[in-house]
């Protein structure tokens, strides 16, 4: 397995697949291709929502209908439900070309002309046939209803169809257009039921039924290919766009022209839109990127934008009611124009682009959160690794003027590619702190990160004839900056006022080069005390920073193409045409290691922050990892592109890669860093080729790219999951399923003790918990990875209740209909009596009613009523629960109290009139219920473990095992919500001045789980709730009691402790920040 997996890839945000735009209530989505996947995008703020599950081949046209989205892949179509996967179309042999959804059809065209109908709701299960004909579409009530008994419409988890893909739909019937007539575009005209307007390669345009599948009416056209066709808001019109570069508004219905238009830029129309907003408009794109914007009203061109995309314009779109048009092209970005200027001109208003052309330079900046980044197609730009909309290109200034005077495009007037980007962090704040050099050009920019602009300096070598700037450098204290030329000179710069400091020379001549040839590479220490340079001419030499003097001077013996510096351990990286890569010390000022293997030309080196490892590619398609210390190879893939940048993260977890002729940035997971793998495991026997290295490159793994989606660890491969930046709905799922987890591993292991104490009925929920226990490294605190809300409300929770204090009385319930016997509840739930547990209801309204006089006791009955019911409801009788006192008494019957029912006479303050004489039996010591105390029952008769709560079981059961295991208990207290878990603890509190041994038993069981918890330093954050929560409800209880109060310097003990691990790693970071601040 190799020791670096795939985990995602950004940049995509579009191709030239047309992209489709649904509205869901009143807001706008636009889902568009990425090659192999899809994502949706909230049009509002661009904000991405979903990502799909990445395709075996390439998107060819992209449709959606509701929540689901249906993408043509080859000769397939995948249905998604959201963002997972529910079923496949299979029914043609050609690769597809279009897709319609109108009503409940989907229209498949493949390039062989063959016309295939599905159900866009729903379809046959294992491939059924429907009843009736064969092949042909049926309407009304019945046909809809067997459409949605396939289970495309359904939810996951609903009955419909798995997420593996395996759930096949039969389609309603098919046909072939004639033959000559070469599909190019299909729409659907407002109100022509069942009918479809193909468009095709010779200009003609057909009117087919699709539900009698017939043809119905033919266009002769204009003679030259459709490119693009749209539907108009004012109905039998349609806008056709062609070849040459003209537009035709056409009446269907007529079968004459409206308007024809010419597009303003030369080139093939590629996409109309319609606009409903008030003014009625045309937009028209066209091959070049330009789009132009006509009045329909006055005939005439309302708007051009020049210059809107870098290449083709991909798809066109007015939003619903807004003067807003989305535009998607082939130089990968989205855009949204707002139609609000005085001369109605749009202007960009939104926007998400990437590279239209493949990246060739990357580093990461910003702690790992951000990836500098500079492409072909001569831009730069910043990619968040985290947030995809702080993604952003950095501004090379203000062209539009010398644009309009120069005639040119915009892509013109930028800067050639970047060859070489370097930055110090450090200095972000005061001045500009990222350098570049670009292809031909002597001199090096600066820009400003702070504010996402190039800087007004620029690093200007002196010298008669100024040579192209090849490599640069940034110190780490941000202050200089080193640059070398093809020339062979190296220059020292001052950042802050870009003046020239020193030039290195190896000749006491004026503007004699530091090098033979081409400097390749540039680094100065972390001290500022050296530079070091190799070049063309296959020389490392170390100089002194400030002096300029020659130190060391060493030959590799091949010309030198690339060079990383590791500024910890002062040691070079250096990459020859030899295909071998060398380790130089610039201390010592030789070379220390040699790596030899690759088979063709390296393209990238690379250091782990740590300086153990060292990371290269070759145009072998290997990236291979080393082990400096050992001098041997630790991991290599292959991938199935060449790697041509190479970037870690300063924590190690991540290794970003460039590839050729791709326009993304590929992120893979360090396994090591998460598995805890040591280097010695990862070093393997050595091996002696004749050519000297360990491994060949048949032996080299080959492994997929990354996909815009994290991969699932299944055998599927590809997981489908979201990548939304909704993070707490997704919160709440996660939250949900391990709650349901929990109960049912509760419900499991209350069948009985002997499973439980063995950890065979915990279930999931306390596997997780060992597991967690197993990998809890020492002098760490793990998280229980619950919602903010859950814990922060329990400790809150008084402040919470204060708040939402009703402020009108309680209103009587409803009462339940005659027919139907309910039984009282404490709570005045409304509960439905069972057919055997209705006389016991009967009874508990009769004889178990509040009296006139307002008691807030419960009676005899209507206790005894509501246990019968509720047992007899879980079909089991309650144990210690008689069925004695479940007897009708007549009303006026006056009984006989004990001692207890007197002493709750006289604490409520009124008498209460039971009756009969079991009453009497109910207030005695031996009888099976005491009285109710400050809301709790407290019952008589029965063992201690069976007047326990659920809670509190567990809690019994895991303090019998040796050593005691509380997974049980922390799984439910997870599951419960913050007033579940309140009511939990106070169900155990101790009211009484003289409680009985079994309650402080209770709180004193409570206080051992809390304290055993505490000290695993396992969910931290959920027991320090929890303990706070504990405290305000039994701390006056505890320090009352000798028995409670002898327990508490332990727990104490074990939440300092807790506390104070977590204490003295944020004290020591705050040292450290503060000792740099201030140094």
């Amino acid at each position: 397995m190799p020791l670096f997996q795939p985990f995602r890839a950004i940049g995509y945000i579009t191709d030239d697949t047309p992209f489709s735009v649904r509205r869901v209530g009143t807001e706008t989505y636009v889902t568009v291709s990425v090659g192999r996947a899809w994502q949706i995008y909230n049009c509002a703020k661009l904000r991405l929502v979903f990502v799909g599950t990445e395709l075996p081949k390439s998107i060819r046209a992209l449709c959606s209908h509701r929540d689901r989205t249906f993408a043509a892949f080859g000769s397939e179509i995948a249905v998604f439900y959201r963002s997972h996967q529910v079923g496949t179309l299979k029914g043609h042999e050609a690769k597809i070309r279009l897709l319609l959804v109108f009503g409940e059809y989907l229209i498949s065209v493949d390039e062989e002309r063959n016309v295939v109908i599905w159900p866009a709701r729903g379809g046959h299960r294992n491939g059924a046939k429907r009843d009736g004909e064969e092949g042909k579409g049926r309407e009304g009530k019945e046909g809809r209803e067997a459409a949605e008994e396939g289970g495309v419409g359904k939810e996951e988890g609903e009955g419909g169809a798995p997420d593996n893909g395996t759930f096949h739909l039969e389609p309603l019937g098919q046909f072939q257009l004639p033959e000559g007539f070469n599909p190019t575009g299909v729409i659907h005209p407002d109100t022509y039921l069942n009918k479809v307007l193909f468009a095709s390669e010779d200009g003609r345009m057909q009117l087919w039924n699709v539900n009698s599948q017939k043809l119905l009416y033919e266009f002769k056209g204009w003679g030259v290919p459709i490119t693009a066709m749209v539907g108009s808001p004012a109905l039998d019109t349609v806008a056709v766009g062609c070849s040459d570069g003209k537009v035709h508004v056409h009446n269907i219905r007529l079968d004459k022209p409206v308007v024809d238009f010419t597009h303003a830029a030369a080139g093939a129309v590629t996409a109309l839109a319609f606009n409903s907003d008030g003014q009625p408009l045309l937009a028209v794109g066209g091959m070049g990127g330009a789009i132009s914007v006509w009045d329909l009203t006055k005939r005439r061109l309302h708007s051009v934008i020049p210059d809107a995309h870098d290449g083709r314009v991909a798809a066109l779109s007015f939003l619903v009611n807004e003067p807003l048009l989305l535009s998607a092209g082939a130089d990968n970005s989205l855009k949204i124009w707002i139609f609000d200027s005085v001369d109605d001109n749009p202007r960009l208003l939104r926007y998400r682009t990437g590279h239209s052309s493949p990246p060739c330079c990357i580093k990461y900046y910003r702690n790992g959160r951000h990836i500098l980044s500079a492409g072909l197609d001569r831009s730069f730009r910043i990619f968040s690794t985290v947030q995809d909309q702080q993604s952003r290109e950095l501004s090379q200034g203000n062209f539009e003027k010398r644009m309009k005077k120069m005639r040119v495009k915009e892509e013109k007037l930028k800067l050639s590619k970047v060859v070489c980007i370097d930055a110090a962090e450090v200095r972000e704040r005061d001045w500009a702190n990222v350098v570049t050099c670009h292809e031909g050009n002597p001199w090096a920019y600066v820009w400003e990160l702070r504010n996402f602009v190039i800087g007004k300096l620029k690093l200007e070598p002196p010298g008669i004839e100024a040579s192209p700037a090849t490599t640069c450098a940034v110190s780490v204290c941000g202050n200089f900056a080193l640059v070398g030329t093809s020339a062979g000179h190296l220059h020292l710069f001052h950042l802050q006022s870009a003046r020239h400091r020193v030039a290195y020379q190896t000749r006491k001549q004026q503007y004699s080069p530091a090098h033979g040839g081409m400097v390749t590479g540039a680094a100065v220490d972390a001290i500022n005390r050296h530079a070091v340079s190799c070049g063309r001419d296959g020389r490392v030499k170390v100089w002194f920073l400030k002096s300029g003097r020659l130190r060391f001077d060493v030959n590799v013996g091949s010309p030198i193409v690339k060079m990383k510096f590791h500024h910890g351990n002062n040691l070079a990286a250096i990459a020859c045409e030899n295909f071998t890569t060398y380790i130089f010390d610039a201390e010592a000022g030789r070379l220390v290691r040699r790596f030899p293997g690759h088979q063709d030309r390296i393209t990238a080196v690379e250091m782990s922050p740590d300086g153990r490892w060292l990371l290269t590619s070759a145009m072998d398609l290997t990236v291979r990892t080393w082990h400096v210390v050992s001098g041997r190879p630790l991991d290599a893939f292959k991938v199935p592109t060449a790697v041509v940048g190479l970037s870690m993260s300063p924590s190690s977890d991540l290794l970003a890669t460039i590839h050729l002729n791709r326009r993304g940035i590929y992120l893979w997971a360090n396994k090591a860093m998460y598995s805890g793998i040591d280097d010695s495991d990862l070093l393997p026997a050595p091996l002696s080729l004749p050519d000297g290295s360990t491994t060949t490159n048949d032996s080299v793994p080959a492994v997929q790219m990354p996909v815009l989606i994290g991969r699932g660890k299944g055998e599927e491969g590809t997981r489908a999951e979201l990548w939304t930046a909704e993070e707490s709905e997704r919160e709440a799922r996660e939250y949900e399923t391990a709650a349901a987890a929990a109960a049912a591993a509760a419900a499991a292991g209350s069948g009985g003790k002997e499973r439980l104490g063995t950890g065979e009925g915990t279930g999931k929920a306390a596997g997780g918990d060992q597991n967690q226990l197993q990998l809890q490294v020492p002098g760490l605190i793990s998280r229980a990875m619950l919602p903010r809300s859950q814990w922060v409300n329990l400790v809150m929770l008084d402040v919470i209740k204060e708040r939402n204090r009703p402020i009108q009385p309680p209103k009587k319930p409803e009462q339940a209909p005659f027919f139907l016997p309910s039984v009282p509840t404490f709570s005045g739930a409304i509960h439905f009596a069972p057919p055997e547990a209705a006389g016991a209801a009967g009874s508990a309204e009769a004889g178990g009613a509040v009296g006139a006089a307002g008691s807030a006791e419960p009676t005899a009955a209507g206790v005894a009523a509501v246990v019968a019911a509720s047992g007899a409801s879980s079909g089991a009788t309650a144990p210690g629960w008689g069925t004695d006192g479940d007897e009708d008494m007549e009303d006026g019957e006056e009984g006989e109290e004990g001692e207890e029912g007197e002493e709750g006479e006289e604490e409520g303050g009124e008498e209460r009139e039971d009756g009969g004489e079991e009453a009497g039996d109910w207030g005695k010591e031996g009888g099976v219920l005491g009285k109710r105390r400050h809301g709790r029952v407290v019952r008589g008769g029965l063992h201690e473990s069976e007047m326990d709560t659920e809670l509190m079981r567990a809690i019994r059961r895991g303090a019998q095992c040796k050593p005691p295991d509380y997974s049980q208990a922390t799984a439910l207290l997870k599951a419960m919500s913050p007033s579940a878990v309140d009511l939990e603890l106070r169900a155990v509190e101790i009211v009484d001045e003289s409680p009985s041994p079994s309650d402080l038993h209770r709180v004193a069981l409570l206080m051992a789980f809390l304290e055993e918890k505490l000290r695993g330093s396992c969910d931290f954050e959920l027991l320090q709730a929890v303990t706070h929560r504990f405290l305000a409800i039994h701390g006056s209880a505890i320090s009352s009691f000798p028995e409670l109060r002898a327990k508490l310097p332990a727990l104490r003990a074990a939440q300092a402790s807790s506390w104070q691990r977590l204490d003295e790693l944020f004290q020591s970071i705050r040292c450290v920040v503060d000792f740099i601040a201030s140094s």
